[in-house]
């Protein structure tokens, strides 16, 4: 009797693993990894990236010198020019409102549709250090070196709540999505001239970040908050917890699954998105170095916005994520996974190998 053909292909299964993981990694090499080409450019820079992209990231807020400008994030089209003394601005997450902040103390409420100022009020005694909508456009906060934030009503232009407490410079205030809760930070590390003629009078903030009952006008939590100048980067210290700033609609400099983050490896050096996953360095935007340089992801995470504010370029470039290879990262993971278990298979299997033949050295012949 002829003995059977043996098949022609024959793996055992440390072969098929090691085929798997060879794969696995060839895949992720060719795909997995993020390609970022230049959307477009528009004129002007970003000075606070929360109050810079409406929510559907189709719409961006910048400034020059005398004028805040809103584009269209896809073509670079310019939809509105304000000729103004800008030292704050904030667009809408719906679009529809432009708020600017001027160095005189008023605040200015700019249709965007049709081009025309709404209302301008006299908001603070001191320059504006922050303008933010809600989430619903239904209200305003502003802050100022009056060392008070406000809440307005945009319909009315009405001040509905005063936040008083802070000691320092408010740098940063916003709002929750209904405006019924607000968030004021005054960083140690941020300060501004109070008196033109004496440029040494400077007032810093208080080292604090607060969280407030617009109604009441209370505050219900307060965390430290300060820099700390190191050789490579600038650290910032926060008691705050990512659960206390998780109500607020915020850009982020990383991908909220922690897969990806914007990072500078050292100082001067330009900013560059870091691989969690593989450790590593990977696409560079070139023109985006210094300490206050601006680098974000938008609010869909499809776009990265870089705002070079420490060189000679006066242009915010807009990225786009090129890489379709979102479910060749899901079958590299699931392939992981799979690779796992089969090398836990294996170690089991050896395992009980070895038992077993140290079961028959103990029983012997």
């Amino acid at each position: 009797m002829e003995p059977s053909p043996k098949p022609r292909f024959q793996f055992s299964l440390r072969q098929a693993i090691l085929g798997m993981l060879f794969c696995a990694t060839l895949l992720y090499a060719l795909l997995g990894r993020e390609t970022w080409r230049l959307r477009t450019t528009v004129p002007g820079l970003i000075f606070n990236a929360q109050t810079a992209l409406t929510l559907d990231d189709s719409k961006i807020l910048t400034r020059q010198k005398s004028s805040i400008c809103v584009f269209d994030t896809g073509s670079g089209a310019q939809l509105l020019s304000i000729q103004t003394d800008p030292s704050a601005e904030a667009i809408s997450l719906d679009g529809r409102f432009v708020a600017v902040g001027t160095n005189s103390g008023t605040i200015e409420l700019w249709n965007v549709a049709s081009g025309t100022k709404t209302f301008q009020w006299d908001a603070h005694k001191g320059a504006m250090e922050s303008v933010s909508f809600s989430g619903d456009a239904r209200y305003l906060i502003s802050s100022s070196t009056d060392l008070v934030a406000r809440v307005w009503d945009v319909e009315t232009g009405k001040v509905t709540s005063e936040l008083k407490g802070h000691t320092g410079l408010i740098e940063r205030a916003y709002l929750n999505s209904d405006g019924s809760y607000a968030l004021t930070e005054s960083d140690h590390g941020w300060g501004r001239s109070i008196d033109p003629a004496d440029q040494s009078k400077i007032l810093w903030g208080d080292k604090t970040a607060r969280i407030w009952d617009t109604h009441t006008q209370q505050e219900l939590k307060r965390g430290t908050r300060w820099f700390e100048e190191t050789p490579k980067a600038t650290i910032i210290h926060e008691a705050l917890t990512p659960e206390d700033y998780k109500p607020y609609e915020t850009v982020q400099m990383s991908t909220r699954d922690g897969r990806m983050e914007i990072i500078r490896p050292s100082y001067g050096s330009p900013w560059c998105i870091y691989d969690r996953d593989a450790h590593t360095e990977g696409f560079e935007f070139k023109s985006c170095v210094g300490r206050f340089a601006s680098a974000f992801f938008g609010h869909n995470e499809d776009i990265i916005v870089t705002s070079p504010l420490e060189s000679r370029v006066t242009e915010t470039s807009i990225w786009q994520n090129v890489n379709s290879s979102k479910y060749s990262r899901l079958i590299y993971r699931w392939m992981m996974r799979l690779l796992g278990v089969s090398a836990l298979f294996v170690v089991i299997r050896r395992l009980q190998k070895w038992r077993k033949a140290r079961r028959i050295r103990s029983v012997g012949p």
